[in-house]
């Protein structure tokens, strides 16, 4: 028998303050996330996605595939600017 884990999430809609939402379409999604970039680094904003699309995954399949695409569109941004 497994034990529940929590996910914690210090600040919630911390990404909505920026403008971002699961309804909107990608490209917007993607200039609220790079807000939300330069306000808290890459790594908090890939694992912030990460976290609710894994709250997501059986309440809302839908949105909890848009929230791990944008993780992976914000990881290969990070690898842009690494280089």
């Amino acid at each position: 028998m497994s034990s529940k884990v929590r996910i914690p999430i210090k600040h919630k809609g911390a990404l909505s303050d920026f403008g971002y939402s699961s309804k909107l379409p990608s490209e917007e999604r993607h200039k609220a996330l790079k807000k939300a970039v330069k306000e808290y680094g890459h790594t908090d904003v890939a694992r912030r996605l990460t976290a609710v699309s894994t709250l997501q995954k059986n309440t809302n399949p839908t949105a909890s595939k848009k929230f791990k695409a944008d993780e992976h569109w914000v990881m290969r941004e990070a690898r842009k600017y690494a280089k």
